[in-house]
């Protein structure tokens, strides 16, 4: 009977080992993907701030579809042509 017993609680001890074994793993993937989220989200932030940093310079007097559509409108002209009203 106690041989029994010592068995018993040799396997409760090894089924909690594994239990801890497989909750560590599982910390580790989660901080693996935390780790890759926030890799991905700092260069998605540097990428926008490049893209913000681009500068793009238009023709009033030969504008192009992108600049009929997406440029700010100013009045008075100033002087130059005015386009997309």
């Amino acid at each position: 009977m106690g041989e029994k017993q010592r068995a018993n609680a040799m396997n409760i001890v090894n089924t909690l080992n594994s239990i801890d074994k497989i909750k560590t793993n599982g910390a580790r993937f989660i901080n693996n993907i935390v780790d890759q989220e926030t890799k991905t989200a700092i260069d998605r932030l540097d990428k926008e701030k490049i893209e913000d940093g681009q500068f793009y310079g238009y023709d009033p007097y030969n504008p192009s579809t992108f600049d009929e559509e997406n440029r700010p409108l100013q009045e008075p002209a100033l002087g130059f042509m005015r386009f997309g009203n």
